[in-house]
């Protein structure tokens, strides 16, 4: 017989008699181990099917996410290639900083916040709408290598950075891409 399978093997538990050391489980208790053996098969059952619909749902995510395009609006200044840690001069103007991804928040679909590192610094940074919605931004995930284009402010009277010591800055990103090799944003991957 199998176990994990009915017809159930037969199954002992320590015996009562002095002179026996091993009894055959009583029928009431073979009742409640069968009941708790089809518990937990729906219980397997439900969760397998809830994670088959969890995937399919994420894969369709994914296939609409490509659709989304990220274009560099040319309309705007050539970004400045920024060190986290020499920001402070070029507060209001609108800079590129490459980095990695310390903490990573999402609020809804069009609303993301991230904590970005490069060795001299941290930096938060809100992403907004369709940049959270293509495809890099889902795939998106603690130290990931990135590179932001955006405009530096302030963080606004009263508010603060999260729990990130001595943050003076915000930045609000315009435009975003997801990379894994620093030598790839040469090429320009921004259409």
């Amino acid at each position: 017989m199998t176990a994990g399978k009915e017809p159930f093997p037969t199954i002992y538990v320590d015996s009562q008699k002095e002179n026996e050391r091993w009894a055959i489980i009583s029928k009431s208790q073979m009742k409640n181990v069968k009941k708790l053996w089809h518990r937990e098969q729906m219980k397997n059952e439900a969760k397998e099917k809830k994670e088959a619909e969890d995937l399919l749902r994420r894969e369709k995510n994914l296939e609409e996410a490509k659709k989304v395009i990220i274009k560099n609006d040319p309309s705007l200044p050539e970004p400045k290639c920024v060190k986290i840690g020499a920001l402070e001069a070029y507060r209001g103007q609108r800079v590129k900083i490459f980095g990695w991804i310390h903490r990573l928040r999402r609020q809804g679909k069009n609303l993301m916040f991230i904590v970005l590192r490069d060795g001299t610094g941290f930096l938060q940074c809100v992403l907004s709408d369709a940049l959270c919605q293509c495809y890099n931004g889902l795939l998106l995930s603690t130290e990931s290598s990135v590179a932001v284009y955006g405009t530096l402010n302030l963080v606004p009277e009263g508010k603060q950075v999260g729990d990130l010591d001595g943050a003076l800055f915000w930045f609000s990103s315009s435009t975003f891409f997801h990379f894994s090799d620093r030598r790839k944003s040469k090429g320009g991957n921004i259409e």
